[in-house]
């Protein structure tokens, strides 16, 4: 025997419209008769934000105090660029080694 599930499929979408008709129908005819009113402020969640450099580092100095009334654009604080300096003078390192690297080549070449 197979059961069919059209009939339970037919009834739910039935009793689905007319619970989302039934609830407009009432939202639009219902007039409501107090509502609550109150003052409100919206705060930030958290006054003190963080900062951070995208690819860590140390704070190298700061220019402002705590308390301190700042501007948009004002520099706050100065990262220090320690590891991006390590990685250049890494990469010219390796420039100069390939460069003498390839003096020897040269010749070697020009030689045949």
């Amino acid at each position: 025997m197979v059961f069919d599930t059209s009939k339970v499929i037919k009834s739910g979408l039935i009793l689905t419209l007319l619970t989302v008709v039934g609830f407009v129908w009432w939202s639009t005819s219902v007039e409501l008769s107090s509502a609550s009113i109150a003052k409100g402020v919206v705060v930030v969640e958290s006054k003190r934000k963080p900062v951070q450099h995208l690819e860590g580092g140390y704070v190298k100095q700061i220019f402002v105090r705590e308390g301190q009334h700042v501007e948009v654009g004002q520099v706050l604080v100065e990262l220090s660029n320690s590891r991006a300096e390590a990685d250049f003078q890494r990469l010219d390192l390796k420039l100069i080694f390939v460069r003498v690297s390839e003096t020897p080549i040269k010749s070697a070449v020009g030689r045949t």
